[in-house]
């Protein structure tokens, strides 16, 4: 698994964790570690996790674009 899909894979598990936190709270479930403000806080870090996956397409899209440049002809 690239690092890329690790941060996606991340994101995905964070996100469903707030909806079940949120569907918990929302229906007035006694949670004692987790509660609205934790499902927010899920929900960022999933973000979060987002922003650096995409930091890693962008770089690995501008490296095989410098690398699939031919290379400049000199005289």
């Amino acid at each position: 698994m690239t690092e890329k899909e690790r941060l996606e894979t991340q994101a995905r598990s964070f996100e469903f964790y707030a909806g079940l936190i949120e569907k918990a709270v929302g229906r007035g479930a006694r949670l004692p570690v987790w509660d609205k403000m934790t499902a927010e806080d899920y929900r960022r870090e999933a973000q979060e996790y987002r922003r650096r996956a995409a930091l890693l397409a962008e770089q690995e899209k501008t490296e095989q674009e410098a690398t699939a440049q031919p290379p400049a002809i000199t005289r």
